[in-house]
């Protein structure tokens, strides 16, 4: 009974312990850095994309990185196009990773194992 009430106090904090980060950032511009950022519920892939806007003869590029959904990653591809308002965007690179889980995670997975080691 002890076992199990330990194994499942662990389950319960590992759960809740486990967070995404990725960094976020946009420039005008082919890269940019920015600060980490917890990714939400849903979210569990780090996005990374430059696009190329053109209005007219103006052309702009852009970067962005992000916490995205792995789902979503398939729709994005290099050559992707969509027009607004007279201006089209580009997708020229795309990177969906997976996502780094916080090192916070790791220190709170062996805080539970070492409590399951005092119950047992």
């Amino acid at each position: 009974m002890k076992a199990l009430l330990g194994l499942l106090l662990l389950s319960v904090l590992l759960t809740s312990g486990y967070s995404l980060e990725c960094e976020t950032c946009m420039a005008q511009a082919e890269t940019c850095s920015g600060k980490k950022q917890t990714c939400s519920s849903g979210q569990d892939a780090c996005l990374s994309a430059v696009t190329e806007i053109s209005v007219g003869v103006a052309k702009v590029t852009s970067a962005f990185k992000s916490c995205f959904a792995k789902a979503s990653c398939k729709d994005l591809k290099i050559g992707s196009s969509a027009s607004f308002g007279g201006a089209e965007s580009i997708i020229k690179k795309v990177e969906c990773s997976r996502a780094p889980v916080s090192s916070g995670s790791f220190f709170l997975a062996l805080s539970s194992l070492l409590f399951l080691k005092l119950l047992l």
